[in-house]
Order: C-alpha cells, then sequence, then structure tokens
C-alpha cells in the first residue's frame, strides 16, 4: 500500500509539473484555413517582407517580478521596444506570453508591457504551455481577435512567403502519423497551399531540435513535460523536410525555416541539408 500511495504522489507531483492539466483537445473551430495578412502587406504583393521573431518572455512566479520596474518586466519592455525600432512588418511570438494564463493580472502585465506590438495585424501568436495552465484564458482571443479571432493553429500568405502556426500544445498533433487526425488533415491541406509559395516559415512553440532535457518523468511515464523534441515534433521535422524535397524539384532556391520557442536559449539547425 505504501508503495501505492507513493506511486500516486509521484504522480500528482509530474502532473502539476507537466503544467497542471491534462492535454487539451483541440476542436475543428480552433483551425484557421486563413487568417487575414498583415495590414502593411494586405495592399501589396512585395518582393521582401521584414518581420521579427521572439517569445517565451512571461515572467516568472515571483510576485516581485510584477511591480514596474522589477528587472525582468525591464527586460520585457526593452526587447518590445527593440523590436519596435526595427519597425518590422508584422511580429511572430512563438508562445508562453504569460506564467500562468489563467491569471488575469498577468495579461493585463503583458499588455503593459508589449503596448507598442499590440496594433490590429501586427503580432502573430501560437499559444504555449504556459498559455494552458489551469484554463485556457478569453484574454488570449479576445487580445489578437483582430489578427487571428479564436484560431489556435491558423496560416496566412504574405508576400512570397507562407506562414503556418501550430498550436503544439494540444492534441491531436498535426505530426502525428493518423488518418483520423483532423488537425494533420488540416496542416497537410497547408502544406499543398504552401507548395508554390518559395519561402515557408512554421511555428510552435514546441521544439523540433533541441539540445534541451526534461525531468526524469518524462522518461518513465511519457509525459509531455521537458524540452526535448517529442514523438509528434520528430514526426513533423520529416513531414516539412520531404515538403521542401518537393518544392526544390520545382525551385532550387525553395526554403523552409521552423521557429520554436520553450527551449530558453538559442539554437540553429539544419536537417537534411536545407
Amino acid at each position: 500500500m505504501k508503495h501505492v500511495r507513493a506511486l500516486l504522489l509521484c504522480g500528482i507531483w509530474l502532473h502539476l509539473a507537466a503544467g497542471g492539466c491534462a492535454a487539451p483537445r483541440v476542436a475543428p473551430g480552433d483551425l484557421r484555413d486563413a487568417v487575414p495578412p498583415p495590414i502593411r502587406l494586405a495592399q501589396s504583393n512585395p518582393n521582401a517582407i521584414v518581420f521579427a521573431v521572439y517569445g517565451d518572455n512571461r515572467l516568472s512566479r515571483d510576485h516581485e517580478d510584477r511591480a514596474f520596474h522589477s528587472s525582468r518586466r525591464l527586460r520585457r519592455r526593452a526587447v518590445t521596444s527593440a523590436i519596435a525600432t526595427e519597425n518590422p512588418d508584422f511580429v511572430l511570438h512563438t508562445g508562453d506570453l504569460v506564467e500562468t494564463g489563467s491569471d488575469g493580472e498577468l495579461w493585463r502585465l503583458f499588455q503593459e508591457d508589449t503596448a507598442p506590438l499590440l496594433k490590429p495585424r501586427f503580432l502573430y501568436p501560437v499559444a504555449g504551455n504556459h498559455e494552458y495552465k489551469w484554463s485556457f484564458p478569453e484574454a488570449y482571443p479576445n487580445l489578437f481577435q483582430e489578427t487571428i479571432g479564436n484560431a489556435k493553429s491558423y496560416a496566412f500568405q504574405a508576400g512570397p512567403a507562407y506562414f503556418i502556426v501550430i498550436d503544439s500544445v494540444v492534441k491531436p498533433a498535426p505530426g502525428e502519423a493518423d488518418s483520423l487526425n483532423f488537425h494533420a488533415r488540416w496542416f497537410r491541406g497547408r502544406l499543398k497551399e504552401a507548395q508554390q509559395s518559395r519561402f515557408l516559415f512554421v511555428l510552435l512553440h514546441h521544439p523540433v531540435f533541441s539540445s534541451g532535457h526534461g525531468p526524469v518523468g518524462r522518461v518513465l511515464l511519457d509525459l509531455d513535460s521537458g524540452h526535448s523534441p517529442r514523438r509528434q515534433e520528430w514526426g513533423l521535422r520529416d513531414i516539412l523536410a520531404s515538403h521542401l524535397e518537393d518544392r526544390r524539384a520545382r525551385d532550387s532556391v525553395a526554403r523552409t525555416v521552423v521557429f520554436t520557442g520553450h527551449s530558453h536559449f538559442y539554437e540553429h539547425y539544419r536537417y537534411r541539408n536545407a
């Protein structure tokens, strides 16, 4: 009985460490084939676009970080200001905008620190695991209503580039091989639309490559915690690599670039000599 109790407590701890809730399910209504492109690019078809990518700029669990002049908030505003100074056409965010998605105060602070980027059809985010912590907030779709509406996975065309934004927290995952997986069907539909684009950019929170590692519970119980790539991301990178090979058969300079967060450090990988 002691062993059963110990395993139960261990399971509870690992459950909390994984984010405080079971993996949420994605609904068909969460997937958008296309969202409005950035306003600056909507009225033209430019040959070149300029955009910025950042993420994982949530505050820590320490309540002192919430003070306006805390070192962490000062750094967050410095990053926001630096991006705005570069005057990009739009911005992508790789997720973990806040520490706990259900905490409305953290969303207010995020808006305060990110104000220069919170313009209509300018900041395009993907939800990270911390957005789902305890419960997915209404603040997320409300904040980005004019950009992506209620979409969690979505796509848009911007000049010569096609962008696919994938919610990698929810189940089923688009990288999992399953003929009944509607998220995977949605993703393959977007890849088909991207066939004629010279540049394909894919954004998700969980890494498809990373040297990061998670807690031992990840290995023992196959929990979706930690910071190393999971099986669904392995599948995703192979799908994307094959898709790039097909595009390069028609356009030798075609490129696919994947942006991810979650690992909290910078790494750059090339796959299959791409």
